[in-house]
């Protein structure tokens, strides 16, 4: 089932189905207006007349609606956000009825609130909870795990470091990925102490017992990466795909020593120092702009100029779009071992790929469950599918390569 698919990136989802499994699996499209599931029904049949998904009505308010919905299926995906505001009762349904449940939130504070009250129950129902299945955080999860993975096999030594670079990307935010931001930094106003808190926690996600030596949270200051010889920048996902990888780093164990960081590819030259710094000043002085987004009377201004949600970049922006990450890592040992990976995508980053990560994830649980590691509760790409989704991936245009 695809929850929210009268949204913009649901609706990318449902087109992804029909394009390529019209009819291998049996497929759903859900959400709370009727006369709009239609129109994507519409849609649907127009790119393949074959394609035949049935529509579950369900709002995301109604408790017993949405457990009647997550009843009806063995993994649903959602991409009804911010899943601050509208995911709980998904994840509560999915979690106490073994219903497999995926969604591409980056709101990192949400999924901890999430984990703490649900982890349980799922464990006990036997529900894999995945979120963060789009581009937060499926590149850095399953790009970290590859490169860990071939340094054990090469060197038989478990890793040191993991550094995560951003290069070439083209691509949009959307109404509702604004919104979610916007969501989940108004926290930082209406519950300051929570929110602080949580966002000094290096390892947000990763229960006490299980927390690494890694405890830098992510940075605002630019750098120089003596390994490719260019400057750095901040990058803004880090913020939440740090947690994510240094979760899976955790549970599958990549070495006690394991380090992890995140950063936006600069010049080397003087273009290249002034772009780091320009990028650090303006994370510098994010808190002050975010006060017009978030903060009456600002906010209903700034709402005037900003997409809504529902609304998202043009098919010919998202498909021109791309991004390129490179991976490199380091060993544990003396001399230690470098291996770099690199993780492409051939669509907006946000949009045309993310609904193809998470469509291929829902169907990696949904069609390859005996692959998989025998695991509930609340998981990371990483530690639910792992090579197995990507494989997947990498069957349907991505790049996940490492030497």
């Amino acid at each position: 089932i695809i929850f929210g698919a009268t949204g913009f990136t649901g609706r990318l989802c449902a087109e992804y189905m029909a394009q390529n499994y019209p009819t291998s699996v049996k497929w759903a499209i859900a959400g709370r207006n009727r006369k709009k599931l239609d129109e994507i029904l519409g849609v649907v049949k127009g790119i393949n007349p074959a394609a035949n998904p049935a529509i579950i009505i369900a709002d995301s308010f109604d408790g017993k609606a949405v457990e009647q919905m997550c009843a009806q299926t063995k993994v649903l995906a959602t991409t009804s956000g911010p899943f601050t505001t509208y995911g709980e009762n998904v994840i509560a349904s999915c979690a106490k009825l073994g219903t497999h449940y995926l969604d591409i939130t980056g709101e990192t504070p949400w999924v901890s609130d999430m984990q703490e009250k649900y982890s349980q129950t799922a464990e006990q129902s036997g529900a894999k909870i995945v979120n963060f299945a789009g581009f937060d955080s499926i590149p850095s999860d399953l790009g970290a795990l590859m490169v860990a993975q071939f340094i054990k096999e090469q060197s038989g030594k478990p890793v040191k470091s993991i550094k995560h670079m951003v290069g070439a990307m083209e691509g949009e935010a959307s109404g509702g990925t604004i919104a979610s931001a916007l969501t989940m930094m108004s926290q930082f106003f209406t519950q300051p102490v929570k929110m602080i808190t949580k966002s000094r926690d290096a390892h947000m996600l990763t229960p006490v017992g299980k927390k690494g030596k890694d405890t830098v949270p992510a940075g605002i200051s630019p750098g120089y990466d003596s390994d490719l010889k260019l400057f750095t920048a901040p990058w803004v996902m880090s913020f939440t795909n740090n947690h994510v990888v240094r979760k899976s780093a955790a549970f599958l164990d990549y070495g006690p020593n394991f380090t992890y960081s995140e950063h936006m590819l600069c010049s080397g030259g003087p273009l290249g120092f002034l772009l780091a710094m320009g990028t650090s000043v303006g994370f510098a002085l994010a808190p002050l702009i975010m006060v017009f987004a978030v903060v009456p009377p600002f906010k209903y201004i700034t709402n005037m100029f900003l997409p809504q949600p529902g609304q998202g970049p043009s098919k010919e922006t998202i498909k021109n779009g791309h991004f390129t990450i490179t991976i490199i890592g380091k060993s544990d040992s003396t001399p230690s071992s470098m291996a770099v990976g690199i993780v492409k995508g051939i669509q907006d980053p946000g949009y045309g790929e993310t609904s193809k990560m998470l469509m291929e994830s829902a169907l990696c649980l949904a069609l390859q469950e005996k692959e998989l590691p025998k695991k509930s509760g609340f998981l990371t790409t990483a530690m639910a599918m792992g090579q197995p989704l990507i494989q997947r991936l990498r069957n349907a245009g991505m790049t996940f390569e490492v030497k």
